[in-house]
């Protein structure tokens, strides 16, 4: 969670090659509207609203009242295949007040009440937060995870090497985030 006063802050090309970041990052605007220039324009963000960034790429904010929002900032590395290997060069601005952006808004829950209090399930925690982190990336939600799973499923039934492991591979999930998926509408992987 990040508080401050008016400011700038920029990433440029020199910075970025030396400390690259390896990392996407989400920004939540919780209070002060800021601007953020990039390689292809600028983006206003206010309060209720995001922005996720490739963090080695070049770019500029700007916070004229201050600001306080929270911060998510992800490892490439930690993000299933085919979001890590997925080529954003503009930032992506998103909702998440509202009933807008149902995985935004959960993940900014998520990570705001874990700032609120100690949780019981670090791993449990980072699962669920990189969940969330992959839905609001490509714009889906774990709905369309339980779908593209249940469609792999159906496409791939008759393969004898078809496991829990193998279908979350595949929906870009973790095995245990597939076990809740399925929980969650009263069934099993099984």
């Amino acid at each position: 969670q990040v508080t401050g006063s008016a400011h700038r802050v920029a990433r440029r090309p020199l910075h970025i090659a030396q400390t690259p970041a390896s990392s996407v990052v989400a920004y939540f605007a919780l209070r002060g509207t800021g601007q953020f220039f990039h390689l292809d324009g600028c983006e206003t963000v206010a309060p209720g609203q995001g922005i996720v960034v490739d963090a080695d790429l070049p770019f500029e904010r700007g916070f004229a009242q201050g600001l306080s929002e929270l911060v998510v900032k992800v490892p490439r590395a930690a993000l299933p295949g085919p979001v890590r290997s997925r080529n954003r060069p503009r930032p992506l601005a998103f909702e998440f007040s509202g009933t807008s952006n149902p995985a935004a808004a959960a993940l900014a829950r998520l990570v705001g009440g874990a700032l609120a209090g100690r949780p019981s399930d670090w791993e449990l925690l980072e699962e669920e937060i990189l969940a969330l982190f992959t839905d609001v990336m490509v714009g889906g939600s774990t709905l369309d995870h339980l779908g593209a799973a249940e469609e792999f499923i159906r496409t791939n039934y008759q393969r004898p090497d078809l496991s829990a492991t193998g279908i979350a591979a595949a929906v870009g999930i973790s095995e245990r985030q597939l076990s809740r998926l399925f929980a969650s509408a009263g069934r099993t992987v099984p």
